[in-house]
């Protein structure tokens, strides 16, 4: 019961999204400091903090589900998290260069890994539409693997329609990571 909680927590947080709305064609310019203020742009890294956690959340769950079709609804939950479903990201299972999103998480699945995350350092943003958050990264199974990450936090506008009225909403999706060596 107490995993079914978790896992019907996990998906509901996945789906809320933290944005802030303007008026379509205001700006120009997309990137993270020429729209927000320092003291918005902490808020919005600590959301982006928030969805790397979730996203080793998600990790922690596979081994915790049997069923095909929860491990599915996981990996559609991952997929919102990211920028897109193609990102390459680093193969922490294997030590190996960097694979396509899926390919880790069928990885994620058969090993069935704890995955722990901690000392979250925020890069200042510049003129782009993304910042870098760094973090260390556990990983138990038996041994223990440590990797320094760096991810890559898209920060970016997109046209909503909210009946009549189009908004451009801004949307926080986690991008490409990799151990730093």
């Amino acid at each position: 019961m107490k995993k079914r909680i978790y896992l019907i927590v996990f998906v509901l947080m996945s789906l809320f999204g933290f944005s802030q709305s303007s008026a379509i064609g205001s700006e120009k310019n997309n990137s993270i400091v020429s729209n927000f203020s320092d003291a918005s742009i902490v808020a919005y890294q600590e959301v982006a903090i928030d969805k790397i956690n979730d996203f080793y959340s998600y990790l922690n769950l596979y081994k915790e589900v049997k069923s095909v079709a929860l491990q599915q609804e996981i990996d559609v939950n991952v997929r919102t998290v990211f920028f897109n479903e193609n990102v390459e990201v680093f193969d922490f299972i294997q030590d190996n260069n960097n694979v396509h999103l899926d390919v880790l998480l069928k990885e994620c699945k058969k090993e069935k890994f704890t995955y722990t995350v901690s000392n979250f350092k925020k890069e200042t943003p510049s003129k782009t539409n993304f910042f870098l958050i760094t973090y260390d990264l556990e990983i138990k199974n038996g041994a223990i693997k440590k990797y320094k990450m760096i991810q890559k936090v898209y920060f970016f506008p997109s046209v909503k329609s909210f009946g009549s009225e189009k908004k451009n909403v801004w949307q926080l999706k986690l991008g490409e990571f990799n151990a730093v060596q």
